[in-house]
């Protein structure tokens, strides 16, 4: 498959899931983003109130909007591979928020080195270097390729001064991914265990995957030699998310990548395993899925 079919297919996906997205992962995205947001704020950084704010991988605007809330008429540009997510971001803001909100489709994975990420920000006056004073994300960035290309990119968007900052947020794989052990979980009770009808081991992250944990986050960090004030948070929280927003999310109703992708890999009776997943998750889940999360504040190192 080509990379612009690739990546234009990766866009229709994630424009389907923008109608549900914030009934499903969202919900912890949420949680997480307003962690992030607060952790952000603790740090000897700009205020989120003086600040001139880029968000890669925006969605449906679980971190912009936390952000517009509480300061209106902050500058922030969202950009997010998907349209429809951008348009569920500026329809949901808040009536007498976002003044000062713009969006813009943009693919980092499509950008594969520095001289052409250098060469779409110059055609794009929205990305001009050292524009920013924050850059901030929750969730895109784990699933980027080549993160030490990645963290020069977004420190050459940093305005030049000690108080700028890169805010992240990374899913810690340590425990698994929630979703996919909810599926494995009721894959197995659907077909008595037998693997020939799914696959336990198949991960959701891209191979080679670089990030999944707090001490991988760090090393990358520290070890780049680009950022100094290096703060690592790991937390969890959990969503009730029941059988009605979690079946969905594995089949066609829903349409979100990652849900569909781990789907894709049960071959056995659809019906048996969406009883399977009610069945879980009333037993083992009662007081939600339980989520964990890497947070991350730098500032750049000039």
């Amino acid at each position: 498959m080509s990379a612009s079919r690739n990546i234009a297919e990766t866009k229709q996906q994630w424009d389907k899931a923008s109608a549900r997205y914030d009934d499903t992962v969202g919900q912890l995205s949420t949680i997480f983003a307003h962690q992030l947001i607060e952790m952000t704020e603790a740090g000897p950084n700009v205020p989120l109130a003086k600040a001139n704010i880029l968000e890669l991988g925006a969605g449906t605007g679980n971190l912009a909007h936390q952000v517009l809330n509480k300061y209106p008429d902050v500058d922030f540009l969202a950009t997010d591979v998907s349209q429809g997510m951008l348009d569920v971001l500026v329809s949901s803001t808040k009536p007498g928020t976002g003044s000062r909100l713009r969006t813009k489709v943009l693919d980092l994975n499509a950008v594969t080195s520095a001289a052409e990420f250098a060469a779409e920000s110059e055609a794009e006056s929205a990305l001009q270097p050292h524009s920013f004073t924050h850059v901030m994300s929750t969730f895109a960035f784990q699933r980027m390729s080549d993160p030490a290309t990645r963290f020069k990119q977004y420190r050459s968007l940093l305005v030049h001064q000690p108080d700028s900052v890169f805010a992240v947020a990374i899913w810690d794989l340590t425990f698994g991914l929630p979703p996919k052990d909810l599926f494995d979980k009721a894959a197995a009770l659907a077909t008595e265990g037998d693997t020939s009808l799914y696959d336990p081991a198949y991960s959701v992250l891209p191979p080679g995957a670089e990030m999944v944990n707090a001490d991988q986050l760090r090393k990358h960090l520290e070890e780049s030699g680009l950022w100094t004030n290096v703060q690592i948070r790991s937390t969890q929280s959990a969503a009730s998310l029941d059988h009605t927003v979690m079946i969905p999310f594995f089949f066609e109703e829903d349409g979100h990548p990652v849900g569909k992708t781990i789907g894709a890999r049960y071959q056995g009776d659809k019906g048996a395993l969406k009883a399977a997943i009610k069945t879980v998750i009333e037993k083992e889940y009662t007081s939600g899925l339980p989520s964990y999360a890497v947070l991350a504040t730098a500032n750049p190192k000039w």
